[in-house]
């Protein structure tokens, strides 16, 4: 019996691979083709435009709002539409931060969500410049 070669990630590759691997259902396609889809977003949040050096800020300012510390120090994955039977295609992934990604849940649509993530961009926006 064959054994599989382990791929060692380092650098940005190591990054991509622990998004990819965060989310059991992304295992319906190959790691090349997540990162080509990873490799094409803006590194911000879809929903308030936080990005990942702001997720970090915040993350450090407000540990304990994060599930005490747990999550929140990076960008997560979202589905857009959790109620597709394709729930993680390429198409239906978003990058999204903590707090939007924990509020969105399964309840709001994504038209519904992108109007309260503009406001909790803004308060994003005012706790930033406060530090």
């Amino acid at each position: 019996m064959k054994s599989k070669k382990r791929i060692k990630y380092t650098g940005e590759d190591k990054r991509i691979k622990k998004f990819y691997d965060s989310k059991k259902g992304l295992k319906t396609f190959s790691f090349d083709e997540f990162k080509n889809w990873f490799i094409k977003q803006e590194d911000k949040c879809l929903y308030c435009n936080l990005t990942s050096q702001e997720t970090l800020i915040l993350f450090n300012k407000y540990p304990l709002s994060t599930r005490n510390g747990r999550r929140g120090r990076r960008l997560e994955l979202d589905r857009i539409n959790p109620h597709l039977s394709y729930g993680h295609s390429l198409e239906n992934l978003a990058l999204a931060c903590y707090w939007c990604n924990n509020a969105k849940t399964n309840y709001f649509s994504f038209e519904e969500f992108k109007q309260i993530g503009e406001i909790i961009g803004k308060v994003h926006q005012q706790r930033l410049m406060l530090l």
